[in-house]
C-alpha cells in the first residue's frame, strides 16, 4: 500500500450529516407517534413499531451523540487556533467566547431537535464541559492577560 494521507472530513460535511441524522430521527419519532396513536397507545416508543427498529433508532442516536461531541470538541479547538484578539483602548478582547457560544448553541439546538431526552442531555452535558472546563481554563490561563467578553449589540 501506497499509504497516502488520510483525508479528514470537512466540518461542513459533518455538520450537514448531523443535521440529516437529526431530521431522520425526528421522522422516525413522528412515525412512532403515529403508530402509537393508531394502536391507541398513549406513550410513543420507537420499539412499538418493531424491536429491531427501536434498536436501530437507539444505535443511530448513540452514533449521533458521539459525532456531535467530536464536532463540538473539534470546532472549539479550531476556534482557539483561529482566535482573534483585538487590542483597543486599555485592554485586549478575544473572540473565543463568541465563537464558543455559537458552536455550542448550534449543537445543543440540534440535540434538542432529536426529541430524545437522553441524547439531548448527553450533548448538553458535553457542551457544559466545554464551557465549564476548557473555555474556563482558556479564559483564566495565566499566560493570557486578555479581557474576555461577549459583546451584545445595543
Amino acid at each position: 500500500g501506497g499509504g497516502g494521507g488520510q483525508r479528514h472530513p470537512d466540518v461542513r460535511e459533518v455538520d450537514g450529516l448531523l443535521t440529516d441524522i437529526v431530521d431522520l430521527c425526528s421522522l422516525i419519532f413522528a412515525y412512532s407517534l403515529m403508530i402509537a396513536d393508531k394502536r391507541g397507545i398513549a406513550a410513543a416508543d420507537v420499539s412499538l413499531v418493531s424491536p429491531e427498529s427501536g434498536k436501530a433508532y437507539n444505535h443511530l442516536l448513540s452514533r449521533y451523540v458521539q459525532l456531535e461531541e467530536v464536532l463540538i470538541t473539534s470546532n472549539y479547538r479550531t476556534a482557539v487556533g483561529c482566535e482573534e484578539v483585538e487590542e483597543d483602548c486599555d485592554f485586549a478582547v478575544s473572540t473565543i467566547t463568541d465563537d464558543t457560544f455559537h458552536i455550542l448553541s448550534k449543537a445543543t439546538a440540534r440535540a434538542i431537535e432529536t426529541q430524545h431526552a437522553a441524547s439531548a442531555s448527553a450533548v448538553i452535558q458535553h457542551a457544559n464541559h466545554v464551557l465549564s472546563h476548557e473555555l474556563k481554563v482558556r479564559i483564566f490561563s495565566p499566560r493570557l492577560s486578555l479581557c474576555f467578553c461577549v459583546c451584545w449589540p445595543s
